[in-house]
């Protein structure tokens, strides 16, 4: 089957894309689609939450539980095909692929951490989850590649995958999704594009870190991040500077919204002020430390 869906895939991707109305998107549905009736997204998340509310001793959860560690395994070759060939032909069915593959990270990282998931099959879905979230670091770094995909809400993305699976105590996933998170923060962000990634990505990484009160986790942030200032060598000093700057606007000037739709702000809103503005300006010195003295007027949201 799964060979079957990556043939479909690639032929429906050779027929021009509609950028309004995806034509990719349309037909790719049954698969893909997370937001229509049934479908395979559709099914699949009814199934996970069946498994997970499901009592520690049912047989049958339990024989499901085996069948999606099967249905899982590899299933990252399939995903990275698509997802490659998808923005190396610039469809919108990008968007599809990037919701897919980290909806159904959630969902695997999910069932692995059901009551009826027996040792073994943890170890295989959390494996097979791991893999799945990692096909996102084969996304090209190119300018055009890296806005492209940015513009489906990437970083949105990888931080709801990395969350998920810090909250639910997944560490492998989420070490892994964490370390995607980073990756994409400086491979897309040293493009100026406009998007401001780099501000984005270091806002969902302190972010993240904050939202799980383990202190050890703000020295690996601190840590990464010099490293990779340090390693890179395609940094723009004044995108650096500028993204500081804006950086400690935001930690004096944030405040929470109600009905908040990017999932970044809206943890962001859940946090105590404080450490939030004390790690934010910690990320923006390290970025920018000749400009930590600059006078900083707060931003009216």
């Amino acid at each position: 089957m799964r060979n079957g869906v990556e043939l479909v895939v690639k032929i429906f991707l050779q027929v021009p894309d509609t950028p309004l109305s995806s034509i990719h998107s349309t037909y790719l549905a049954p698969y893909y689609s997370l937001t229509r009736k049934e479908t395979l997204g559709s099914w699949l998340t009814d199934l996970c939450n069946a498994v997970v509310a499901a009592e520690e001793n049912d047989a049958d959860a339990k024989a499901v539980v085996g069948n999606i560690a099967d249905w899982a395994e590899e299933l990252y070759r399939t995903e990275k095909t698509v997802l490659l060939l998808a923005i190396e032909k610039r469809s919108h069915f990008t968007f599809d692929v990037l919701h897919w593959i980290t909806h159904v990270t959630k969902l695997l990282t999910a069932v692995a951490q059901a009551h009826v998931a027996e040792e073994y099959a943890q170890s295989e879905i959390e494996k097979h989850a791991t893999w799945l979230i990692s096909v996102l670091s084969w996304i090209p770094d190119d300018l055009e590649s890296t806005a492209f995909v940015e513009g489906f809400s990437a970083t949105q993305l990888m931080f709801e995958a990395a969350f998920d699976a810090l909250h639910r105590s997944s560490e492998q996933v989420a070490e892994c999704a964490r370390r995607i998170l980073i990756d994409w923060t400086f491979k897309a962000g040293r493009n100026t594009t406009g998007r401001r990634t780099l501000e984005n990505g270091l806002q969902a990484l302190v972010t993240l870190i904050l939202s799980k009160d383990e202190p050890q986790l703000i020295t690996w942030l601190k840590a990464e991040i010099a490293k990779r200032l340090a390693q890179e060598n395609t940094l723009d000093v004044e995108l650096l500077d500028r993204t500081a700057r804006d950086l400690r606007q935001t930690a004096i000037s944030f405040r929470r919204r109600e009905l908040e739709l990017n999932p970044i702000n809206r943890v962001m809103g859940e946090l105590e002020p404080d450490k939030l503005r004390v790690l934010l300006t910690a990320v923006a010195d390290l970025l920018s430390p000749g400009t930590a003295a600059e006078p900083v007027e707060p931003n009216i949201f």
